[in-house]
């Protein structure tokens, strides 16, 4: 019920924001006027950065199975460490460095940047439903996941056209290091408990809006 409930409060949020940032480039420019009572900018950003770098380590994990074949796929331990995180209310923008630590697979490090005034949704939800809804948009929706223990996800959408740019060194255990820049259309950050994820989102809302993000009412 917590988790429908903030699905409801962000997308409500977000599709009643102005979504200034298309009108000018300027995020420091579109910043809303606070509301008597509500948290300043300021402090919204001081509370998103003080609960992700104090979360530590989130682990959890995760099985498959190919419902098709009636098979069990091999589990994946998954360690995640969101740590470094500047939450800078004169940009409107959210940094942070991640480090995924996947069992025999690999090390994967991530520094990322997301101008919250270009967000367009943001979500709560289980890890396990975003690898499920992963397996039915490549087409194999026979791949059920599970995580154990449970791991929430909020995740942040860009809308087309915006990407969240970051830089990703890579150290799999069959291949050389690697590194590459990153692109993407949204990112994932994991917790432990579903009430911070839900804490965090709010909070996260209410800094998209006053950075003048968020979607534009759709007409269907």
């Amino acid at each position: 019920m917590l988790q429908r409930c903030l699905v409801t409060i962000v997308l409500t949020a977000l599709a009643a924001s102005v979504a200034l940032a298309q009108e000018s480039g300027s995020a420091s420019a579109q910043l809303k006027p606070v509301a008597q009572g509500e948290p300043s900018l300021e402090e919204t950003m001081r509370f998103i950065q003080k609960e992700l770098n104090e979360q530590g380590k989130v682990s959890t994990i995760k099985t498959a199975r190919d419902t098709l074949k009636n098979e069990h796929l091999a589990p994946l331990k998954i360690v995640k460490e969101v740590s470094v995180v500047l939450a800078d209310p004169a940009t409107c923008t959210l940094m942070w460095r991640e480090v995924s630590d996947l069992t025999d697979v690999g090390v994967w490090e991530n520094k990322e940047e997301v101008s919250l005034h270009d967000v367009s949704k943001l979500e709560v939800l289980p890890l396990r439903d975003v690898y499920n809804k992963n397996s039915v948009k490549i087409g194999h929706p026979e791949l059920v996941s599970d995580t154990d223990p449970a791991v929430y996800v909020l995740a942040i959408l860009m809308p087309e056209g915006k990407r969240i740019l970051g830089h990703e060194h890579m150290v799999p255990v069959a291949n050389p290091p690697s590194d590459r820049d990153t692109s993407l259309p949204e990112a994932h950050l994991f917790f432990r408990d579903e009430e911070l994820a839900s804490r965090v989102a709010k909070a996260m809302v209410h800094a998209v809006e006053l950075c003048g993000g968020g979607s534009q009412p759709e007409p269907f």
